[in-house]
């Protein structure tokens, strides 16, 4: 059995890599993965966003064909803004709560203060009159 040392040039290709009898080229078999593996993320991707979709949107979503390359980023990118805007709006929501719980606070401190201060002045008065 002859050593790696001593391979012919027929038994490598043109970038020089050995040439493997009864495999499948790596780029073909990676390329089918490739395919079966982004049909599968598409898939799971789809089912995620049709339980979001209107039955009219469903069916028209089942008509077109899949997204590749450059569609399939640009509509990862809209959903991707559409998320922010919702983000960008809940964020306005809580930032407001806030601004409502802290002015609400902000009067029952104010009237707990009136509150102490007609008592100390009350007492005052109890004082004086007893003095």
């Amino acid at each position: 059995m002859p050593s790696d040392q001593h391979l012919s040039d027929s038994q490598f290709d043109q970038d020089g890599f050995p040439i493997t009898i009864g495999f499948a080229p790596a780029g073909d078999a990676l390329d089918a993965k490739l395919a079966a593996a982004d049909g599968l993320e598409r898939n799971e991707a789809n089912a995620e966003h049709d339980n979001d979709r209107e039955p009219s949107e469903k069916s028209a979503a089942a008509d077109q064909e899949p997204l590749t390359g450059y569609e399939l980023v640009t509509d990862m990118m809209r959903r991707q803004d559409e998320v922010l805007g919702q983000l960008d709006n809940l964020n306005a929501r809580i930032e407001l709560a806030i601004k409502e719980i802290s002015a609400a606070r902000k009067c029952e401190i104010e009237a707990l203060e009136a509150q102490r201060q007609m008592l100390e002045n009350d007492d005052q008065a109890k004082h004086l009159k007893a003095a």
